[in-house]
């Protein structure tokens, strides 16, 4: 479903390009090799800002990495 053709996002253009370059390559890489891979991606306005969703039905995030995710 594409979002509203009024939603608009103040940002840098090339940060968020960046931003979704890395999302999309991540949720490529955990697909690969999956016969029924999937990646979603929705935006939707909260509260005067925008909400991005992506998505994917790879495996996850093992639990020995994600306690480190963000140190």
């Amino acid at each position: 479903a594409l979002p509203p053709p009024t939603l608009k996002v103040m940002g840098n253009r090339l940060r968020l390009e960046q931003v979704l370059i890395n999302l999309f390559q991540n949720a490529l890489e955990a697909l690969e090799g999956r016969d029924d891979a999937r990646v979603e991606v929705s935006a939707s306005e909260t509260f005067g800002d925008v909400a991005l969703l992506v998505s994917d039905n790879g495996p996850g995030i093992p639990p020995a990495i994600l306690k480190s995710l963000f140190t």
